[in-house]
C-alpha cells in the first residue's frame, strides 16, 4: 500500500518532485513506514499525519540518491558530490522525517503493553 498520492503530495504537502520521481519514491517511502512502524501504519491510512511522512520520507530518500555538491572547482572541473549534506546517517535521516508527522500517533512505540 502506498500511503500518499501525487496529488496530496502537491497541493497539500506543497512538494516539488516529478510525478515519476514521487511515485517511485512513495512506494519506498511506504515500505519503511510499514517498517518503523511494523505494519500497523495501515490502520490509519488516508490519516494526514501518515501521509505526511510518507511524503517527507519521500523527498529525503530522493536527496540521499540524488547527493548534493559538496565542492566544486572551475579550473580543470572537479565536482565532489556528498550524500544527504548532513552529519547524520541516511538512515537517521529518513526517521526523523517519518518522525516528525508519527510521534503523536503511538505508530513509533516499540515496547510491550503494560502491566
Amino acid at each position: 500500500m502506498v500511503y500518499a498520492d501525487y496529488v496530496y503530495y502537491r497541493g497539500v504537502y506543497g512538494g516539488t518532485m516529478p510525478e515519476t520521481d514521487f511515485r517511485r519514491q512513495a512506494r519506498r517511502a511506504s515500505a519503511y513506514l510499514d517498517q518503523i512502524t511494523m505494519g500497523r501504519v495501515s490502520a490509519l491510512a488516508g490519516d494526514d499525519r501518515v501521509r505526511g511522512a510518507c511524503c517527507a520520507v519521500a523527498e529525503e530518500y530522493r536527496s540521499q540518491e540524488q547527493g548534493t555538491v559538496a565542492s566544486e572547482t572551475n579550473g580543470d572541473h572537479s565536482v565532489t558530490f556528498s550524500r544527504g549534506g548532513s552529519e547524520k546517517s541516511g538512515g537517521a535521516r529518513l526517521y526523523e522525517a517519518a518522525a516528525l508527522y508519527l510521534t503523536t500517533t503511538g505508530l513509533l512505540y516499540r515496547g510491550m503493553g503494560c502491566c
